[in-house]
């Protein structure tokens, strides 16, 4: 090839690999579902990883994006405090450990009411997690510990496309139920 065709062909390729660049860059899940549904490492998985290797109760745990990398981050119940966990969504890795040793307000006081129901839970939080995706079908996005009329729940958070739910889970008798 001579002179003009082989430009026209060198044009030609240079502008498939910037529609190709460009394709990529946009080709990023756009929502949160999609987000989650590429994760390796699954909301349930991740709470059994900490309260494994820590011996702690998982009280709170939230799907994050940090920095283009899908995270979850868990907090914990320990004897001196609460520990925040960051996990890599994709590797299962821990990425940060934040401890805050006794907290002097109100939320410490609430913080250890719930560790104490917590521990007399039969059911721990990546089974009410995975209780409720199998109930649901959904895909688990955050999970939240809360006490309603006197009983400890696991309250999931949960997406499917386009709808989001919440599942309340007894620690207990493990009874799910929808909002």
């Amino acid at each position: 090839m001579k002179g003009p065709k082989k430009n026209l062909l060198r044009l030609a390729l240079y502008i498939c690999l910037f529609l190709s660049a460009f394709g990529l860059a946009r080709a990023q899940p756009s929502s949160q579902y999609e987000r989650l549904a590429t994760v390796r490492v699954a909301l349930a998985s991740a709470i059994t990883k900490v309260e494994q290797e820590t011996n702690d109760r998982v009280f709170w745990a939230a799907f994050a994006v940090e920095h283009d990398r899908y995270v979850w981050d868990i907090e914990s119940f320990t004897d001196s405090g609460i520990v925040e966990y960051r996990l890599d969504a994709q590797s299962g890795r821990f990425v940060r450990v934040t401890e805050r040793p006794g907290q002097t307000n109100i939320y410490k006081v609430l913080s250890a009411d719930r560790a104490e129901r917590l521990r007399a839970a039969k059911l721990t939080a990546a089974d009410a997690v995975r209780n409720a995706e199998q109930a649901s079908g959904a895909v688990a996005e955050s999970l939240d510990v809360s006490i309603i009329q006197a009983r400890i729940v696991y309250l999931v958070r949960l997406r499917n496309p386009g709808k989001r739910q919440v599942a309340a889970v007894d620690a207990v008798t493990g009874h799910i139920s929808f909002n």
